[in-house]
């Protein structure tokens, strides 16, 4: 799997959001599951890779988080460019199972075009916290016409296939991918439709991940 997820401070364990591995040393994620402010808990945040359940902590590979790069024009969750690199304290080895880098788009997404979205987002929220669930878990999408919905800079929207599904809480930072290729990145999961909860017929809002979009700096 290319999808990768962070959890903070081990004094007080819980879920924060997902990720794709761009290099060994960096991965992807949403801006606003950070903020500058966050910067002294960077050191205790725990970024876990190539494992599928929760429940099997021995299973993949695990670092922390040194430094998180905002995107240059993202501000808050209001104005778009919803994406951040987040760079590691210890590099993953790329050679582990599940553990691959993957790969930028060459094109935009289209409307009505089917991608998959992943993560270890909540069915249950609860609080200030998330209750992930114990597997990753992925759900279809369709991409609907722009002009459908109101988005900020660098979106484009899309709504689950089947009659309520979509992403939730915690799911944010995570990868949108082609169904038939999982290795190339086509969108990272941003936020969901206002008022209304997750899975509810909710149009999810995504940030697009092609070149124009993502200012990228790697580190090989």
């Amino acid at each position: 799997s290319n999808s990768q997820s962070q959890s903070r401070d081990p004094q007080y364990t819980h879920f924060t959001c997902g990720g794709s591995i761009l290099s060994k040393w960096t991965v992807l994620t949403a801006a606003h599951c950070y903020s500058t402010k966050d910067s002294p808990i960077f050191p205790r945040t725990t970024v876990r890779a190539a494992f599928l359940k929760w429940s099997e902590p021995l299973v993949g590979q695990t670092s922390w988080m040194k430094n998180v790069i905002f995107h240059p024009q993202y501000t808050d969750h209001t104005d778009g460019y919803d994406l951040a690199i987040v760079e590691l304290g210890t590099a993953f080895d790329l050679s582990y199972p599940n553990a691959k880098a993957i790969r930028l788009p060459v094109k935009d997404v289209q409307t009505g075009q089917a991608l998959i979205v992943m993560g270890w987002g909540g069915n249950v929220v609860g609080g200030k916290y998330i209750t992930p669930t114990d597997e990753l878990r992925k759900v279809e999408l369709t991409v609907r016409d722009p002009n459908r919905c109101y988005l900020l800079a660098g979106q484009f929207c899309a709504k689950g296939t089947k009659p309520n599904s979509g992403h939730c809480k915690g799911d944010s930072g995570g990868p949108l991918v082609d169904p038939t290729n999982a290795s190339r990145l086509l969108g990272v999961v941003s936020q969901k439709e206002k008022n209304k909860t997750c899975g509810a017929n909710a149009v999810g809002f995504y940030t697009r991940v092609g070149y124009k979009y993502c200012t990228v700096r790697l580190q090989s």
